[in-house]
């Protein structure tokens, strides 16, 4: 362990040297996570492979003979192209020291490769897979066995490594890989990764997702710049429960309860903090207030706007709102106040109204009514009596009515033969003229003769102001 810490003391010296006018540094050491792989577990770091992989092995505890601390990495494969890697936001032209120690193995006549990668860029398979193919990335450390190249073969005991790298780009990849094309199981061991980085950026880019319900309880991944060993992470006056730093650009944790309204996002270091004002919203459950409008037939298939509060969803597709539990089609979320769809078929009678959001479900209770429509009674003018035959009965049965004081006749609109929307002799004089005279036929719905058929059947005509007259008792002819 001396060997190591010695390499480690010699090359800090070289950096703090060329730093001594630097801004006051933060944190020099503490940015990998999970560099000493004491978690026993995968965190800080994503595996890759390559598609022509015939399988590979990701131990994160191995337990036999670590380099520090309990447990190191240990990957293998008989053929594939594979590794792990870890982001890092980190400030560009200030130079990154990244220190590891490693092993490795091969089969006996079987070739394989070990590599240490920096990529100056977010991860792409095609930077870490072919890294003399992208100026990107830069060969920290290679062995090689079966390929007769410049690089040595493995250790197979511990050895240290050391590089630097000054970045371009303000994130950077870091990548441990090994390989096999040929001869059996490729293996490879990899512990205590760190990275000396002397940077004062402390900045926080964004929430993912800026909004939660009022009760918390709910991930979301606090992004920016750069986050060190330590890092902890507030919504207002709530502290992030479980937080856990995912590398130096995310923090990860679950969202404490909270009142309705925009909250700071406060991220502190071991070296300070930085705010990002306004940054998460607490969504409470939407209100519904009324629905226009607020009635319809059981067919359903009017336009309706719903008015309410909180209307949010946090993205599209996220909001629902149904009357009588059936869902209201071609939803429209106009504003946080308002919503239009079309509503569905119902049963007569009160409905609720509902709006479900990520965030919470509000009810109007039975603020929507289904009328059952009742059909309109078909008939033709001029058959007063419902005999399904126009003939003098029909006027005389007019005039008992008007006259006599006799019964009415069974359909009062049938009997209204001029459609005045009133009974009157000139209803009795006006059939007796078509059927005697050649006069004018009844207003429609009219007869085509004395003994009509089902499709002169009508029903009565709209009129302003409604008349109010009916038909208790249509023909046989027009009510089969």
């Amino acid at each position: 362990m001396d060997r190591r810490q010695n390499a480690q003391g010699v090359r800090w010296l070289v950096l703090a040297a060329a730093m001594v006018s630097a801004a006051p540094l933060v944190c020099a050491q503490g940015w990998v996570v999970n560099g000493g792989f004491e978690t026993l577990d995968s965190t800080g770091w994503t595996e890759w492979v390559s598609p022509w992989a015939l399988g590979s092995t990701y131990d994160y505890a191995w337990p036999e003979d670590p380099y520090d601390g309990e447990s190191s990495l240990y990957l293998s494969s008989p053929n594939a192209s594979f590794g792990v890697y870890q982001e890092m936001c980190v400030e560009s032209g200030v130079p990154v020291e990244i220190d590891w120690a490693w092993k490795g193995a091969t089969a006996t006549g079987g070739n394989g490769w070990w590599e240490v990668l920096i990529v100056d860029a977010p991860y792409s398979y095609e930077a870490v897979d072919d890294p003399a193919g992208h100026p990107e990335t830069f060969l920290a450390a290679k062995w090689e066995v079966g390929f007769g190249g410049p690089y040595p073969e493995p250790s197979a005991v511990w050895e240290d490594g050391v590089a630097e790298l000054t970045p371009f780009s303000d994130v950077i990849t870091i990548v441990l890989k090994c390989g096999s094309t040929e001869g059996g199981l490729v293996e490879a061991w990899f512990d205590a990764v760190a990275v000396s980085h002397d940077t004062s950026i402390l900045e926080v880019t964004s929430v993912e997702p800026a909004m939660g319900r009022l009760e918390g309880g709910e991930t979301i991944r606090v992004l920016g710049r750069v986050f060190p060993d330590g890092t902890t992470v507030a919504l207002g006056d709530g502290a992030l429960e479980q937080s856990v730093r995912l590398n130096t650009c995310a923090v990860e944790g679950i969202t404490p309860a909270g009142t309705a309204g925009l909250v700071d996002v406060v991220v502190t270091t071991p070296g300070g903090s930085a705010t990002l004002p306004s940054a998460f919203r607490y969504v409470p459950p939407p209100e519904v207030t009324s629905i226009t409008p607020s009635s319809a037939g059981t067919e359903g298939g009017v336009e309706v706007t719903i008015a309410g509060a909180d209307f949010v969803g946090g993205g599209a597709g996220n909001i629902t709102a149904q009357i009588g539990g059936s869902l209201l089609t071609s939803l429209v979320v106009v504003d946080e106040s308002t919503i239009t769809g079309i509503a569905p078929a119902g049963e007569a009678g009160p409905a609720d109204v509902t709006v479900t959001t990520p965030f919470g479900t509000g009810t109007l209770a039975g603020g929507f009514t289904y009328e059952e429509e009742v059909p309109e009674t078909r008939f033709v003018r001029g058959d007063a009596n419902s005999s399904s035959q126009i003939d003098l009965t029909d006027g005389i049965a007019i005039l008992g009515y008007l006259y006599l004081g006799q019964q009415a006749p069974a359909c009062m609109d049938a009997a209204d033969a001029d459609d005045s929307g009133d009974l009157s002799i000139t209803d009795a004089i006006r059939i007796f003229g078509w059927l005697f005279l050649g006069g004018a036929a009844p207003s429609p719905p009219a007869p085509s003769d004395a003994g009509y058929a089902l499709e002169d059947c009508g029903v009565d005509p709209p009129s302003d102001p409604p008349d109010a007259l009916d038909c208790a008792a249509p023909s046989a002819t027009c009510a089969p």
